[in-house]
């Protein structure tokens, strides 16, 4: 082989080596970084929209104690709740704090007679439901409306809570579920009478 012909040889290896390694470097770098970027924010898209922006919390459960007072007239009585059972609503972020609205329907048991109210009241729930922590703990104050009450005694309500629960989020399709624990206490607003009890609930909770 002459060195004309060497030359020639040479010269090819080097034009196709310099084409190959600019063509590689444009994939490295911009090229690269652009399809870097373009599929996290795809990723990043797609895993806020599967996580969802609205909970939903249904629950049913039993009070594990209860005692009224001056409710009726004649004095105290205990064991007078029965079942609760409500649902309660994601609203919005409020001071690192999740804002909810929780309506709560209520059966007790007073000299035989079955009485029904509904709570309605805003809770306050920490640390925020977004961050996926399994513990939580809440409080809320608001109003009950009795469905059914005791002649003479006030039909509305000035109900509170005081909670602490566990919820697993997402553990298929967007649903889990909640165990809770805390103070349903009322103090009626137009008469005297008051309830102090303490239930336990569980249910689903959803995002969506």
């Amino acid at each position: 082989m002459g060195l004309k012909n060497s030359l020639i040889i040479v010269m090819a290896i080097l034009s196709v080596a310099t084409s190959t390694a600019s063509a590689a470097a444009k994939r490295v770098g911009r090229q690269a970084a652009a399809e870097y970027f373009q599929n996290n924010t795809a990723t990043s898209s797609s895993g806020s929209s599967s996580s969802g922006d609205n909970f939903i919390m249904l629950d049913y459960g039993a009070f594990t104690k209860s005692e009224a007072y001056q409710w009726p007239l004649t004095g105290p009585k205990k064991s007078v709740a029965k079942a609760t059972y409500g649902i309660t609503y994601f609203l919005s972020e409020w001071n690192s704090l999740d804002l909810n609205l929780r309506a709560d329907f209520n059966e007790f048991l007073i000299n035989q007679e079955r009485l029904v109210k509904i709570s309605f009241l805003p809770l306050i729930t920490f640390p925020r439901i977004e961050t996926r922590f399994p513990i939580y703990f809440g409080m809320g104050a608001g109003l009950g409306v009795f469905f059914k009450q005791i002649d003479s005694e006030s039909n509305l309500s000035f109900d509170y809570q005081l909670v602490t629960g566990v919820r697993m989020m997402d553990v298929l399709n967007g649903m889990g579920f909640f165990v809770e624990y805390g103070l349903k206490n009322h103090l009626h607003l137009l008469s005297d009478g008051q309830l102090n009890a303490t239930a336990i609930t569980g249910g689903a909770v959803f995002s969506f």
